[in-house]
């Protein structure tokens, strides 16, 4: 999938439409349907070039997958980004895996591109780490997890089946998976709408244990 040169390109290009709609959403306010209609943007643009989940025989679930991949992991680091250098330092970790998974798949560029990231989120936790002075806000921490979500469609190592080769991505991925997984569930356990902001993510109850 990274035989095209100009799919990075296409990956910041789609990343640049969700921060796009997430900057609009720092300064003015949006609801909740448009933010989905900037995440969805972004992940039409990335399948629109062939970035996308090649695990089915059928495209539209191949399709419905992509979108399903791009648009949780994006809102699972839209969620996460609720604490000082949170978001910035699980994706710094997260480039990191997969800047070495890629190299060692023979992929350089995914590499490259996971190396750029990781670069990217070091130089920004010294100044969003506790007591921040520059804050990621919804465009920051939307466009860093439609980024590493288009890496994880793009990790193809050769030689695995492509259904065991998604084991890596949600492996990687699975901090930020989590919490949004247990905060979707508390609350509509609760009755509370989902995208309304709270003390109840995972980082929160650790807090709150003490930890």
């Amino acid at each position: 999938k990274m035989g095209n040169p100009l799919y990075a390109n296409v990956i910041l290009l789609g990343s640049l439409v969700v921060f796009a709609f997430g900057f609009w959403d720092d300064a003015r306010g949006l609801g909740a349907p448009r933010k989905l209609i900037g995440q969805g943007l972004g992940a039409a643009i990335l399948i629109a070039t062939g970035t996308r989940v090649h695990l089915f025989p059928y495209e539209v679930v191949n399709l419905t997958l992509t979108v399903f991949w791009v648009v949780g992991v994006v809102n699972a680091f839209n969620f996460v980004d609720s604490m000082d250098g949170l978001a910035v330092g699980i994706g710094a970790v997260t480039a990191a895996f997969f800047m070495l998974v890629a190299a060692e798949s023979n992929q350089p560029q995914v590499s490259a591109l996971a190396a750029s990231i990781l670069g990217v989120c070091l130089g920004l936790y010294l100044f969003n780490v506790m007591p921040a002075r520059m804050f990621l806000g919804d465009s920051g921490s939307q466009q860093l997890g439609l980024l590493l979500a288009a890496i994880g469609v793009a990790y193809n190592p050769v030689g695995l089946e492509r259904l065991t080769s998604w084991f890596v991505p949600i492996l990687v991925l699975v901090v930020p998976i989590f919490d949004m997984g247990l905060v979707v569930f508390s609350r509509l356990r609760g009755r509370r709408p989902v995208y309304r902001a709270g003390h109840d993510h995972t980082y929160h109850r650790l807090v709150n244990l003490g930890l």
